[in-house]
């Protein structure tokens, strides 16, 4: 009779595996395990006895540029440090080898002296930049190195529809119409003046009972006005609808929570002829 082998592969954690070997040996299967890489590495402890780690030269002598203006009965708050940069850049350069063996260039901080440091800040002038946001807001090396891949890295304008001139002179015809029935229709309402007091006033003749009420004005759904939002110029009219400078459809716009339902389709009256 011959025997089959069944290869199996199991995901078990640390704490089943001794179980699990021990059914594997009453069983007489054998395994073979092998750890994973994805196992996550067991967090160590930090010790709270542990010395703290020494400050490096810069934050040294930041903390003492402080103490030596706080000594002069200066309040500097958080100027420390753009002052403290501001004096590294003209501080003489130390050559010095690091851990590794190898050489590089640092200031050398003890060049100055506290009473310097306090005489420098009276006369210096806080920058309205800090030299970190400068560095961000500049471009970088290789946009400066090549200007036309900086350009083609930035995402091309959507082309804006442009109105005919029929569209537009069609669209004012028809506000100059919707305003014109408005006017007629909606003539002033004076009160009621008889030259004689005793006379009694007219009264109005009674609508039949199947009348149909008269149709409001047709709302002019054609005329924009300007509005700005969020910093933005845009074109409103009455119902909410919302378009650029362009006449480029935007979405709907919401007057009371002020906000932009950009999912909104633009309605068929809109739509050029």
């Amino acid at each position: 009779m011959s025997s089959k082998t069944v290869s199996l592969t199991l995901q078990v954690s640390q704490v089943d595996l001794p179980a699990l070997m021990a059914l594997a040996a009453k069983s007489g299967v054998s395994i073979n395990t092998v750890a994973s890489k994805s196992a996550k590495k067991e967090k160590k402890e930090k010790d709270p006895d542990a010395p703290k780690k020494e400050p490096n030269d810069w934050i040294n002598f930041c903390s003492r540029g402080r103490k030596a203006l706080e000594a002069g009965g200066l309040k500097p708050g958080f100027a420390v440090q753009q002052y403290c940069s501001s004096l590294k850049e003209t501080l003489p350069m130390l050559t010095v080898t690091d851990a590794n063996g190898k050489e590089k260039q640092v200031p050398n901080y003890a060049s100055i002296s506290d009473e310097e440091i306090l005489a420098r800040f009276k006369s210096w002038t806080a920058p309205e930049q800090s030299n970190a946001a400068a560095k961000r807001a500049s471009p970088s090396a290789a946009e400066r190195a090549s200007p036309s891949a900086a350009a083609a890295g930035a995402p091309a304008e959507k082309p804006k529809k442009q109105w005919s001139e029929a569209a537009k002179a069609s669209a004012a015809e028809k506000r100059a119409l919707t305003k014109a029935a408005k006017v007629a229709g909606a003539a002033p309402a004076s009160a009621w003046a008889s030259p004689n007091k005793d006379e009694p006033k007219p009264v109005a003749a009674a609508k039949p009972a199947d009348a149909k009420p008269a149709a409001p004005a047709e709302a002019d759904f054609t005329e924009f006005t300007s509005i700005k939002i969020g910093g933005k110029d845009y074109l409103v009219n009455c119902r909410g609808d919302l378009m650029d400078a362009d006449y480029e459809w935007v979405g709907h716009y919401d007057a009371k929570s002020k906000k932009i339902n950009k999912a909104a389709k633009k309605p068929a009256d809109l739509e050029e002829d």
